[in-house]
């Protein structure tokens, strides 16, 4: 079976597997606890813009998304290319 994931497209057909990127990453300065909090409100953040997505029925535009998720990512102290590469990402799901 042929899939194709299309940025306009609200949902991923059943089904379909697509394999997952492996990351590792090394704590140079600091504590492993800050990273892995880091990382856990990253996915948190991120759930709740796909959530907010989800419904709304439609998948809006960019410029749309940054209206809508901006101010809330800089509050929970994402930089401002962090903040787009969320909802970036949340419009591709």
């Amino acid at each position: 079976m042929k899939a194709f994931i299309r940025s306009r497209v609200g949902r991923m057909p059943e089904g379909v597997y697509h394999r997952a990127l492996k990351a590792e990453a090394e704590v140079v300065d600091g504590d492993i606890g800050d990273l892995l909090y880091d990382l856990a409100i990253h996915r948190y953040v991120l759930q709740r813009v796909v959530d907010a997505l989800w419904d709304l029925g439609e998948i809006p535009k960019k410029d749309q998304a940054h209206q809508m998720f901006y101010e809330m990512l800089r509050v929970y102290g994402f930089r401002a290319h962090v903040a787009r590469n969320i909802y970036n990402t949340a419009i591709a799901f």
